[in-house]
């Protein structure tokens, strides 16, 4: 530089005087740091030396573009901000190529501008070189050639050297500037990188800088704590407004959460399209990542408004001011994290209610904690540089008097002691520490009010032992640890001492696999509730326990202990088996019994029934749930509530007969006895019913009763029977007489006939109701059925013809004869005529009894077919004392005892409604007698039986 400089020097001097004053005033007429100013000021006054048309100056832009940055004169101002390529043949890329001084003359005219007014004639092109680069090309313009005159390039040489040296000067000078201006930010960024303020103020400082520093008119910085984004700050010159400053911030924040491997490594240039850069609205945005020492993203910095591209030693100070904001802002995070874990620490010890005092090893204070501090009546401040012996308040008698009432054994790294002190209990957990220097230790007390725990110690001690459950601690390979005086008298042991030697698996379970099982659970489950388990007493009775234990286990997770409480169930376990042979045995009776027994509530609904309801019949879901009233006959549903209400309160009922519905939907008798049960209360909550189905009984006391009846009858009958065989005696006698006198006429012997064969007839009833009487068994002789039939129906003829009664005979003259009683037989159909007779009177309407007989098999049938009302109950119709006649028409006999004559002769007597008409039929199966006991008879004999 100083060499180029003399050579300039000795150059002018050289020159003639007019050149030379055009250098004294080019070295002085302008801004040495200017170069445009400079440039503008060489074109003027070199125009004007050397009279030209026009003077320009192009700077080169890049190694193939050249940009007229000043002109001077009409021939160049067309020039002023024009764009040429050194690719084209011009004066101007000659001067380039050759990189020295072109003439030319001719000009072409297309090397001049589109909108040049007039093409110069001549031109002179100087490159001006500054470090072996082209900074740019000065041109002369005439319309004549004979305006440049042989020595003009040599003074044109000499000023572009000139005008080289002051560009150059004017550069480096700008640069000093700029370096200094850098040095200087440089430095109060490092000053404030060493200031105590929050990392808001040296991150808004640091934009700032770093936009003045790089020339920029945005600066932008997004931190991150983590993976989270934690704020955005922004520099702008101009202030940008609150929308595009929104716009900004949402830009960096949907950058910021971009994967990682979509953030560079380092400064980098944004595409013009990139979101970044249309939101700045700059073509020129760099991105430079914040990375912290372990590699982390710390934050983004983004440089917008630039007016070029990033140089080199641009990208070296970015990445500079970057790896400084990184540091400081780790540095920052880093000094706070400690600042606040000091606080909090601080704050923590504080904060425990325990007293903790810190003295040197002279024995002052150098820390307490507030609890401490407030118990004696000071501040921790106050307390601090005190000696120990301040403490004394809180000191034992035995301790008041050294140095510190706390310390027992100083050699010792850690202790823990017991200390008592005015009625107070202290645990002191002492701990000494190495200080600053090796020969500096620091001692730790903490004192922890233990009075309260040692209160409750002695409390739970004292429960412990009182308790009367046995309450034990086991270790998994069966020795007691401890164990209350409870469960050794439970275990039959004489001492604590003597039970805690005893080995649980052998001494107390009855078998090894009991134990086993119990290790099993526990160690599955961690803990056993309601444990039933049987243990061996010392003098080798059962003991039945239900326990409740459970498992402690060490930080590994394995067992260390088991801790239990055990309850003595010897007593209940009697007590339950009893109940259970208790119940067994009611279940059983409930079960066996053959009476129903059913429970009630208070509302009179079924809640239980015994299996022997379900045996006849009834189905669970007709009982349970359903009041037992709707089972009783609605005719005595009153007095079976009224019952219910007289047991619900408090009095029982028993045999109370009443009819009930059958499981088969019949009517049968049964006996009901009703009890109420208790509540705890002494209040009946439920009613027991205990139902006996009497129906057979009541059955066989009536048939019983009946048979008391006959008896009576038959003595009655017999005494009866004598008185009329007298007077019959003598009716047949004098009938006898009349018949044979021969005065009497032939018309009244036939009605005399008929007088003896009734009286004779009446004879044999009476015989039959002395036989009746005297049980005497019937007579069994062939009988012609016809016979029987035809006499019965002459008996009522009389009584059939006088009140319309129609009587058909449809009877077979070929049927057999059947083996029986004759009168006996008369007697079963002359009950069934007086029936027919009876209920075809009932209807107002022409009666009509048809009588017929068959042969059907190996039996002789006789239907009497009558159209009446039918009967009602037909299945009950040969019940004993079962009528449907009005009371004092019928005793309910008549059927009943044809029912038992047609069953003594071995046949069957039927009652059905008819279907094809009104009325209904008797039927009366009867077995034929065999042809060989037929054909020994008679007909006259058979015909006068019958």
């Amino acid at each position: 530089m100083r060499a180029k400089q003399r050579s300039i020097e000795q150059s002018v001097a050289s020159c003639d005087n007019a050149l030379q004053k055009l250098f004294v005033g080019l070295s002085v007429s302008v801004n040495a740091d200017d170069q445009d100013a400079i440039v503008s000021e060489y074109c003027k006054k070199i125009r004007a030396f050397f009279g030209v048309a026009g003077a320009c100056y192009c700077k080169a832009v890049s190694a193939d573009e050249l940009l007229c940055i000043s002109t001077d004169g009409p021939m160049a101002e067309d020039f002023a901000g024009t764009l040429l390529s050194t690719r084209q043949p011009s004066v101007f890329a000659g001067a380039i190529n050759a990189r020295r001084t072109i003439w030319e003359n001719p000009i072409d005219s297309r090397q001049t501008p589109h909108s040049a007014r007039s093409t110069p004639r001549a031109g002179l092109a100087t490159p001006v070189i500054i470090a072996e680069k082209v900074h740019g090309v000065f041109g002369l313009f005439d319309k004549t050639a004979e305006r440049f005159p042989p020595n003009t390039i040599a003074d044109l040489d000499i000023l572009m050297a000139l005008l080289a040296n002051r560009l150059e000067t004017a550069h480096l000078s700008q640069q000093a500037s700029h370096y200094r201006q850098r040095a200087n930010n440089l430095m109060n960024l490092a000053l404030d990188s060493t200031r105590s303020f929050r990392i808001p103020d040296f991150v808004q400082r640091f934009t700032a800088r770093a936009a003045e520093m790089l020339g920029a008119g945005i600066a932008a910085l997004v931190l991150f704590r983590g993976a989270k984004l934690e704020s955005v700050f922004v520099h702008s010159d101009p202030p940008i407004d609150a929308r595009g400053l929104e716009a900004l911030r949402s830009r960096l924040s949907e950058l910021a959460l971009r994967p990682a491997s979509q953030i560079p490594a380092g400064p980098a240039e944004l595409a013009p399209d990139h979101p970044l850069s249309v939101a700045l609205g700059s073509s020129h945005v760099a991105l430079t990542p914040l990375t912290g020492s372990t590699g982390d993203l710390l934050g983004l910095l983004c440089l917008g408004g630039r007016q070029r591209q990033l140089a080199a030693e641009d990208r070296n100070l970015l990445q500079a001011l970057v790896s400084h904001a990184s540091l400081t802002l780790e540095n920052f995070r880093l000094f706070s994290q400690i600042e606040q874990s000091k606080k909090q620490w601080v704050e923590d010890i504080d904060a425990i209610s325990d007293f903790i005092v810190v003295h040197d090893r002279l024995h002052r204070i150098l820390r307490v904690n507030r609890s401490l501090a407030a118990f004696i009546g000071s501040q921790p401040s106050h307390m601090i540089g005190e000696p120990m012996s301040a403490l004394r308040s809180i000191a034992s008698q035995a301790t008041a008097a050294l140095p510190c009432p706390f310390c027992q054994d100083a050699s010792a790294p850690a202790e823990e002691n017991i200390h008592l002190a005015k009625e107070r209990a202290y645990l002191i957990s002492t701990s000494r520490i190495r200080g600053a220097t090796d020969d500096d230790w620091r001692t730790i007390h903490v004192l922890k009010d233990i009075t309260d725990r040692r209160e409750a110690e002695r409390r739970y001690r004292e429960l412990f032992d009182n308790i009367q459950e046995g309450l034990f601690f086991s270790t998994p390979d069966g020795r007691f640890l401890e164990v209350n005086d409870a469960m050794v008298r439970m275990l039959g042991y004489s001492t604590r001492e003597e039970l805690l030697q005893t080995n649980i698996s052998n001494h107390l379970y009855l078998a090894p696999e009991r134990r086993r099982r119990f290790l099993e659970a526990i160690a599955e489950r961690g803990v056993l509730r309601n444990y039933e388990e049987p243990l061996r007493r010392k003098d080798g009775t059962i003991l039945h326990t239900l326990q409740n234990i459970f498992a402690v286990r060490d930080a590994q997770g394995a067992i260390v202990q088991y801790r239990g409480l055990m309850l003595d169930v010897t007593e209940q376990k009697h007590f339950q088996a009893q109940l259970q042979r208790e119940r067994d045995f009611n279940q059983k009776i409930l079960n066996n019994t053959q009476s129903m027994i059913l429970v009630l509530d208070t509302a009179g609904l079924i809640s239980y029934a015994n299996p022997r309801c379900f045996e006849a019949g009834y189905r669970e879901k007709e009982l349970l749930g359903h009041r037992l009233v709707q089972w009783v006959s609605p005719s005595h549903r009153s007095g079976f509530e009224a019952a219910l209400e007289t047991t619900a309160n408090g009095q029982q009922v028993n045999n109370l007969e009443l009819p009930l519905r059958r499981g088969d939907g019949s009517t049968g008798h049964f006996s009901v006895s009703l009890s109420q049960v208790r509540d705890e209360q002494n209040q009946v909550n439920s009613i027991v019913v205990v139902m006996t189905d009497i129906t057979d009984a009541t059955i066989l006391q009536a048939k019983l009763a009946h048979s008391e009846k006959m008896a009576t009858i038959g003595r009655l009958v017999s005494g009866v029977a004598h008185e009329i065989n007298n007077p019959l005696a003598a009716i047949v006698g004098f009938t006898d007489l009349l018949i044979e006198n021969p005065d009497v006429p032939e018309s009244a012997k036939t009605d005399l006939q008929v007088i003896l064969q009734e009286s004779q007839r009446t004879k044999e009833i009476v015989q039959d109701l002395l036989s009746f009487a005297r049980q005497a068994p019937a007579r069994r002789l062939p009988v012609q059925v016809n016979a029987v039939l035809r006499q019965t129906i002459k008996l009522r003829g009389y009584d059939f013809s006088s009140h319309g009664v129609e009587v058909v005979e449809n009877l077979d003259p070929g049927i057999p004869r059947v083996q029986g009683d004759a009168q006996q037989l008369q007697q079963v159909f002359l009950n069934i005529l007086n029936n027919a007779y009876d209920a075809v009177r009932e209807t107002g309407r022409p009666g009509k009894i048809e009588i017929s007989s068959l042969r059907h098999g190996e039996c002789v049938e006789v239907h009497v077919h009558d159209n009446g009302p039918g009967i009602a109950n037909p299945d009950h119709i040969f019940d004993p004392f079962f009528t449907t006649k009005e009371v004092g028409q019928g005793t309910g006999l008549g059927l009943s005892i044809c029912y038992g004559i047609v069953q003594a002769h071995g046949g069957e007597i039927l009652c059905l409604n008819n279907t094809d008409s009104a009325g209904c039929t008797f039927v009366v199966k009867l077995p034929a007698a065999s042809e060989s006991i037929g054909a020994t008879v008679p007909e006259a004999s058979a015909e006068a039986n019958a």
